[in-house]
């Protein structure tokens, strides 16, 4: 079974977590999206892979739930537009945070801009891989 909560943060900024309720779930991954349809979309594709997800509706809560000990998350999908704060400059604030450190979270990019160049941008913020949208099952078990 799976467990949806929404809370506030002391920002205002609403956080979605979604839980399996499985003791044994599988890895957990952030998923930073703002668009409503795509979070249910993409929880369901990760809960059947048999993954835990914990939602973000933007970057800045993003990089409130990395900061969060009790948080371990073992890969962030990252929207690449997004108000507030988008894809790219969360990325680079988390590649920020971890320099010097021997921490590197895996981020891969999720974006409908296909554009050439796009790829090239995420990675050069420090995506380490790319999916377009709309995501298909196979291909998100692939990067995963």
């Amino acid at each position: 079974p799976q467990l949806s909560t929404s809370t506030t943060s002391p920002h205002g900024d609403e956080l979605t977590r979604s839980h399996r309720t499985n003791p044994s779930a599988g890895p957990t991954i952030l998923l930073v999206e703002d668009q409503e349809e795509n979070q249910m979309v993409t929880v369901e594709q990760l809960r059947l892979l048999g993954y835990t997800v914990a939602v973000a509706n933007n970057g800045q809560t993003a990089l409130q739930l990395l900061a969060t000990p009790t948080h371990t998350f073992q890969l962030v999908l990252m929207d690449c537009q997004m108000p507030e704060m988008d894809g790219l400059e969360t990325t680079r604030q988390i590649r920020g945070q971890e320099a010097g450190t021997n921490q590197h979270i895996p981020i891969v990019a999720m974006t409908a801009q296909v554009m050439p160049g796009d790829k090239e941008r995420c990675y050069a913020v420090g995506m380490d891989d790319y999916l377009a949208k709309p995501l298909r099952i196979g291909e998100l078990r692939n990067v995963l």
